[in-house]
């Protein structure tokens, strides 16, 4: 897992149950967030990315990759519910970055949740979510159909789809559900 990925993920239930807070503990909290996730944000244009590791990297590995387990994408899917106000936001970073997984395209690592397209393309039903703009609805639809093709690449060349959640056709059966229905339940996050 990334850091910010594993930063986003541990702050993920913080945000899901903040109405357990005090106001004044979770306003530090939700600042803290923030900053963070500023700090540590990647700016190129438009976009925004995180880095897979903060510090060194081991040879050979590359530093940003765009996906559900690594990056943007991530960070959108364990972070759309975070709340708004006027001492923090996370609005332009969580555009930025979906701004980024589309122009990056669609993955070809397969159709599965955590490093493939139904993980990136829960990023656009999240931004959906959060903003009620069709345009994140048409670009998860868009990469639930590219999907579907590689999902059925993949049955015809191995002969059986994939029987995971995770890195399966299960999963993107899952996705493909919410894209009909334009609803970002992200399984196990969202509906346990």
């Amino acid at each position: 897992m990334t850091a910010m990925r594993v930063f986003a993920g541990n702050v993920f239930p913080l945000v899901r149950g903040r109405h357990l807070l005090e106001p004044p503990a979770l306003d530090k909290w939700l600042a803290r967030i923030c900053e963070t996730l500023e700090q540590t944000a990647l700016h190129d244009g438009g976009h925004v990315n995180w880095s897979k590791i903060i510090g060194a990297l081991p040879p050979g590995q590359t530093a940003l990759l765009v996906q559900h387990c690594h990056g943007a994408a991530g960070v959108i899917n364990c972070l759309a519910d975070f709340p708004e106000n006027s001492l923090w936001s996370l609005s332009g970073l969580l555009n930025a970055a979906a701004e980024l997984t589309w122009t990056a395209g669609p993955l070809a690592k397969g159709p599965g949740l955590c490093h493939g397209n139904a993980g990136n393309g829960y990023a656009f039903l999240k931004m959906y979510g959060r903003t009620q703009d069709e345009k994140w609805l048409n670009r998860a639809r868009k990469f639930a159909m590219h999907a579907i093709k590689q999902s059925t690449l993949a049955a015809k060349e191995y002969g059986q789809y994939r029987h995971s959640l995770w890195t399966g056709d299960l999963g993107l059966a899952v996705y493909l559900w919410d894209c009909v229905r334009g609803t970002p339940q992200f399984p196990t996050m969202d509906v346990f």
